[in-house]
């Protein structure tokens, strides 16, 4: 039950990630106070803020039962994958063959954390 409220909870704050970016690509670029004024006035930023409000509230009981050593990284790598993999598909960023072995690393990494 943990394990599936973690990947809820990293899914989740990875779409907080995702809806900020999709909400400010069209952002103004005049200064801070009208950047400011279209965040605050967006859905999409608010819709984010949700995400992350439930990410961390589904994060901290999963913290009540899994070791933070294990969640931490788990919730932090598999947010990055899903964030470079929308991000690929959904706003065109590129994903060099560094990237993609930074990645091949991380996923071993988490393997060999949630091995011991």
């Amino acid at each position: 039950m943990y394990w599936i409220l973690l990947v809820v909870s990293l899914t989740l704050n990875a779409t907080g990630n995702i809806l900020a970016k999709y909400a400010m690509k069209d952002a103004p670029s005049k200064n801070f106070s009208s950047l400011a004024i279209y965040a605050l006035t967006n859905w999409k930023i608010w819709l984010g803020i949700m995400c992350f409000g439930l990410a961390f509230g589904g994060y901290a009981i999963v913290l009540s039962k899994l070791d933070l050593s294990l969640a931490y990284p788990i919730m932090t790598t598999g947010g990055f994958l899903i964030i470079i993999t929308v991000s690929f598909f959904l706003f065109s960023e590129h994903l060099s063959l560094l990237r993609l072995a930074g990645i091949l690393l991380m996923i071993a990494g988490i393997w060999m954390i949630s091995r011991t």
